[in-house]
């Protein structure tokens, strides 16, 4: 019945008053696509081509019969080479005790890991500990690398190919195609370790279950759930949580760390501390398209035309194009960078962009995970299910969201049209206008050093019985503070010289809270499972840890990390995985962010700090305390690195604006042979700890 859905393209003139809208005509083709799908998989792979040669080559013209004969016969070759070329499979042998297992199959390319990378944080957070492998395209290993081998849960990134002899080696496999569907190897070794994900999996099974034909059938019926759910007003992110019965929705940042080394393209392509938008014109570098039009990508002159208008409007802003060796040039940009970047340089070039302008993309996804705006041009592909809500989204008023209503929609407009309506119909000017808009109401933020203190200076009297109380409420035993303490039970741990530390970041906390008459929403960045903030969570604070090494010190007991995350879920703590250089949290969120004894673990502290202070809402504070010393080449021994002296500390914060500290070395050297004096343990002749507090105004 579905296969007698006429070709409405066939039926409708130019004059023609019953002329359907753009949006049934869709519907019709997406039907007519919908009916030949059906048998699929209960026919020959013969059948299929038949498909596909009736939609794509007879009947077309000449032309496009060439281009589809090309595009076939890559195909052909790319498929022969692959099984000539494909490794003989692996086999691994599992240990006696293996740990919790699982092998995550993502599907698609680098915008599409991002929307994994947030499932798997929150699968992780909830559910761990346990090792992950990720299996992905093999054309897409380098990309996927770039998000998750930062990320020290994730073992591996290996091609899917692998994967079906290898399933066996897994408790779980995860499969996730916008849906999510769970493969269980191993019920047992599921049940041993959490009766919690066992019965989640069977929660999510069953919200998965009606929409089974259309996973079996990716991508092909992708198009349609995205319309089946945006009447429920739910997003791509909103889906996968849902389906998958993980915290996971629209708010949901994605982990990424970049690389701060990579930092130094920006010096060598002249664009640090400039101010500058990125253009992105491009589409998945792995598509070969069957023609010269990708109808998700705007046009050509419409891109022109809008770095014309930009640099009329916005003339001290420039303009650089990012993008691999598929974007086509746009004329006229200030810095043209397709291809001449790394993933993990074209991340700090559009994390320090006040803006980035593209069509939905994978760029559009990384820039949300580095927390810079975009203006995304939605034409093909649906608003409702990829747009981002911290974005400024376009998209036609005439036609769009025909994402899959053909196999070959991103090829060739389903309607027929040369030049895809949708994309044409978002006009230069009207780009422009936002573009203008957003940064004319940006304003530049100021921030003020309030409070420099090193160890020796004196803490407030009515604070000298919090230690006994932090000891007390975390089970910790009281010791001297020349001395470490760990509850190996909840894995909470009080480094010595911390205790002074702690005691003046109460000091900056009980007087925020008592001017603002509540309890505050704090961030501590690189607090791992320090005792601070889990005794902060205890006191009624909105408390949240970002880290990417909660294993440092655990003395060789791996399940450490996983006591202290169930004792924080229990106490009102979130513990979230973050780098320092980007932390996955919304900006201006934070009345305090804490940082405490962690600066000297990373080079390029200025980048650090300005990550921390965006947290920050207006007359939000940073606490940061730091080892300092003034002869720092005689401490630094890997782990520690870049120790701050007055001078680079001055560096760091001229960063950010503050234009002057005053840190005298007499100081420094003084409060160094005070803290050898009281035997501080981990503490080397010379150094000394110190405590700066910025507000933001």
């Amino acid at each position: 019945m579905l296969d007698t859905v006429p070709n409405v393209r066939t039926h409708v003139g130019a004059g023609d008053v019953s002329r359907p809208s753009s949006r049934q005509e869709i519907d019709a083709i997406q039907l007519n696509s919908l009916g030949r799908l059906i048998p699929r998989n209960r026919t020959t792979f013969l059948h299929r081509i038949a498909s596909r040669l009736e939609e794509d080559f007879f009947g077309q013209s000449f032309r496009k019969k060439v281009r589809f004969l090309s595009f076939a016969s890559r195909w052909a070759l790319q498929r022969a080479r692959l099984k000539i070329t494909r490794q003989p499979p692996l086999t691994v042998a599992q240990p006696a005790n293996p740990v919790f297992r699982v092998a995550v199959d993502g599907t698609g390319s680098l915008g599409d890991f991002f929307t994994q990378m947030m499932f798997i944080q929150e699968f992780y957070r909830k559910y761990g500990p346990m090792e992950v492998d990720f299996y992905c395209h093999q054309k897409k290993v380098d990309d996927a690398k770039f998000i998750f081998s930062s990320v020290n849960f994730i073992r591996n990134i290996v091609s899917v190919n692998f994967l079906p002899t290898l399933e066996r080696n897994y408790d779980l496999i995860i499969y996730i195609r916008y849906l999510v569907k769970y493969g269980i190897v191993n019920h047992g070794r599921i049940l041993e370790h959490s009766a919690d994900l066992l019965n989640a999996i069977d929660v999510a099974q069953a919200r998965f279950e009606p929409y089974h034909f259309i996973f079996d059938s990716h991508p092909y019926l992708d198009g349609v759930f995205a319309r089946s759910i945006s009447w429920q007003k739910m997003n791509l992110a909103d889906a996968v949580g849902s389906v998958g019965n993980v915290p996971v929705d629209r708010k949901t940042i994605p982990f990424l760390a970049p690389n701060p080394a990579a930092y130094a393209a920006l010096e060598r392509f002249g664009l640090a501390r400039k101010a500058y938008i990125t253009v992105h014109d491009g589409f998945d570098t792995s598509y070969v398209p069957l023609g010269s039009t990708v109808t998700k990508c705007w046009p050509i002159d419409h891109w022109k035309s809008l770095v014309a208008l930009l640099k009329k409007r916005l003339p001290d802003v420039l303009i650089v194009q990012v993008g691999a060796d598929n974007s086509r040039r746009i004329d006229g940009v200030d810095l043209d960078l397709r291809s001449k970047t790394t993933l993990d340089e074209v991340s700090w070039v559009i994390k320090q962009s006040r803006l980035h302008i593209d069509g939905e993309s994978g760029l559009v996804r990384m820039a949300h995970a580095l927390h810079t705006r975009s203006v995304t041009l939605f034409g093909p592909t649906s608003m409702s299910f990829f747009g981002i809500d911290d974005n400024i989204n376009l998209t036609s008023e005439k036609c769009g969201d025909c994402w899959w209503a053909t196999q070959g929609w991103l090829s060739q407009c389903p309607r027929g049209l040369p030049t895809p309506e949708c994309m044409d119909s978002i006009t230069p000017e009207r780009v422009a206008d936002n573009v203008e808009d957003f940064l004319n109401a940006q304003h530049p933020i100021r921030y003020r050093s309030e409070q420099l203190a090193l160890y020796g200076d004196g803490v407030a009297e009515h604070l000298s019985g919090a230690l006994e109380e932090m000891f007390k409420s975390l089970h910790l035993t009281a010791v001297p503070i020349s001395r470490h303490t760990t509850n190996l039970e909840s894995g909470i741990y009080l480094h010595a010289s911390k205790q002074w530390e702690y005691l003046k970041a109460l000091e900056v906390i009980e007087s925020m809270s008592a001017e603002l008459g509540r309890p505050l929403k704090i961030a501590d960045v690189g607090g791992g499972r320090g005792a601070l903030s889990p005794y902060l969570a205890l006191k009624g604070h909105d408390v949240e840890v970002f880290d990417i090494d909660y294993l440092w010190d655990h003395g060789g007991d791996l399940g450490i990390e996983h006591r202290f995350q169930k004792w924080a879920a229990k106490n009102g703590l979130k513990c979230s995985y973050g780098s320092l250089f980007n932390v996955p949290a919304k900006s201006g969120a934070y009345d305090l962010v804490l940082s405490v004894s962690v600066f000297e673990h990373v080079p390029h502290k200025d980048f650090a700090l300005q990550e921390a202070l965006r947290l920050l809402r207006s007359g939000g504070k940073l606490f940061l305390s730091f080892d300092l010393a003034v002869e720092p080449e005689r401490i630094e021994d890997g782990l520690r690195v870049e120790i701050f002296t007055p001078e680079r500390l001055q560096e760091a914060v001229a960063s950010v604006g503050i234009k002057q500290i005053d840190l005298s070395e007499a100081r420094i050297r003084q409060s160094a042979n005070r803290i050898q004096q009281d035997k501080v343990a981990g503490i080397p002749i010379g150094m000394t700890v110190a405590s700066l507090v910025v507000k933001r105004d």
